[in-house]
């Protein structure tokens, strides 16, 4: 039996728009975040260069905390692609990974979902 989440209220929805809307972001389609921004924030990568953003936190989710407006969240990759790819976030919903795989963001893996259905869904 894996550890119990912390469920928390999605209040980083707000950073998560600002990145779909920044034109230095882009969310592909194989599920991932991309940047132009270079690897120690001084500026932008030449033109034409992404490069794929985000690290995995202890439960396993691919998670970036990129710098908006002075302050850094961390921000859940799978909320970003659902977003951008699929729909609008729903505060009162979490994004699911239909096959179980928290690592796999590909947005046909991803749906929305109720609290109570995501935590009797886990087989963790």
């Amino acid at each position: 039996m894996g550890r119990k989440l912390k469920q928390l209220p999605a209040d980083n929805d707000d950073f998560i728009r600002k990145i779909i809307a920044d034109p230095n972001y882009r969310v592909t389609e194989r599920g991932t975040l991309e940047t132009r921004n270079s690897v120690n924030g001084q500026g932008l990568m030449p033109k034409d260069r992404w490069r794929e953003v985000g690290g995995f936190n202890s439960y396993g989710y691919r998670v970036y905390k990129p710098k908006i407006d002075g302050a850094q969240r961390n921000i859940l990759i799978h909320r970003v692609v659902y977003a951008a790819l699929i729909g609008t976030l729903d505060r009162r919903k979490v994004v699911n990974h239909k096959d179980g795989n928290r690592a796999n963001n590909h947005p046909d893996n991803l749906e929305l979902v109720s609290w109570e259905y995501n935590g009797t869904y886990r087989a963790d």
